[in-house]
């Protein structure tokens, strides 16, 4: 099977070295690269370039003309690669750094489960070995015998998920036929939660993949929170984590029950805020209130949502 991995780069070059030197030391053959710039302006564009003339048809790239963020990336990512006729794309940020025999782990993986798979997404762990960008599984779904059937696939380190992030997720090309392209206008956060919840419910079951490991090299190996948040610089952009939270809640969790009831949440965030001994108080109140704002007055963009499911290819 043929495969494209699409690594969305911005601004991060020698995290960026590090994934394509892991790519290429994949023993999977059958593997092509797609890097996708955001416009990045820190001699990213001119390595990709000397990328491009070493590995020659191996390795391609896309450049965008603005920042779409990581969900726009993945969007215009996946529907340039589509045009190569790929069987499955596997997707990731520039920190990620798959192990050599990643890739071939999730082939194998394709070849024991069979049918429709949604997504597969690798085994991620943090710099100090600690768990991370774990996938979520529903621990609730049952076989024909009343059972939960998680550990069908068990002895072959394969236990069933419902949604995962773009931190090394394999997507087939049918997949993306089916369910369509992430939603671009995401921006950040969410985009990959949505999209693997769509591949679970209109396409495919989802899985984790024991044994294809992959290293995801970010400084901070914490959970997103921004009560704990100390950077002024993501703050703001908390925006889209509390907008983008409320609209998968909406879509795939209780409709808009669910979308109010973590809207309570959020209110209750903002008195933890405000009355403990977090940074930037006001900010990330105004923030928390954006993001809230925007979700229940529809300031978004509704029809890219709605119609998420359209698979546009030019």
């Amino acid at each position: 099977m043929k495969v494209t991995a699409v690594v969305v780069t911005y601004n991060r070059l020698a995290l960026l070295k590090e994934c394509v030197a892991s790519l290429l030391a994949q023993t999977y053959e059958d593997m092509d690269i797609l890097l996708v710039d955001n416009h990045s302006t820190d001699g990213t564009i001119e390595y990709i370039h000397e990328v491009l003339q070493k590995h020659g048809s191996k390795v391609k790239a896309l450049f965008l003309e603005k920042n779409t963020g990581g969900a726009g990336g993945f969007h215009e990512g996946m529907k340039s690669a589509m045009q190569d006729n790929p069987d499955w794309l596997w997707l990731m940020d520039d920190d990620t750094l798959p192990e050599a025999e990643a890739c071939a782990e999730l082939c194998k993986a394709v070849n024991v489960i069979g049918g429709k798979i949604g997504f597969l997404s690798s085994n991620v762990y943090g710099m100090q070995h600690e768990c991370m960008n774990t996938p979520r599984m529903k621990v609730s779904q049952k076989g024909e015998n009343g059972y939960a059937d998680w550990n069908i696939h068990l002895a072959d380190s394969l236990v069933k998920v419902n949604s995962a992030t773009f931190c090394a997720c394999f997507v087939s090309a049918d997949a993306v036929r089916t369910v369509g392209l992430p939603i671009k206008e995401y921006f950040i956060w969410g985009d990959d939660t949505e999209y693997t919840l769509r591949l679970s419910r209109y396409y495919g079951q989802g899985w984790l993949v024991g044994k294809s490991l992959v290293l995801h090299k970010r400084a901070n190996g914490q959970n997103l929170s921004i009560v704990k948040e100390d950077n002024p610089n993501r703050v703001n952009v908390y925006y889209y984590y509390v907008r983008n939270y409320l609209i998968n809640l909406r879509l795939y969790y209780y409709g808009y029950l669910g979308a109010l009831a973590k809207t309570a949440h959020f209110f209750l965030m903002m008195l933890q805020i405000l009355l403990g001994k977090s940074k930037h108080k006001g900010k990330k109140i105004a923030v928390l209130f954006k993001g809230m704002f925007a979700f229940w007055f529809r300031r978004y963009w509704v029809r890219s949502v709605r119609e998420r499911m359209k698979y546009i290819y030019d």
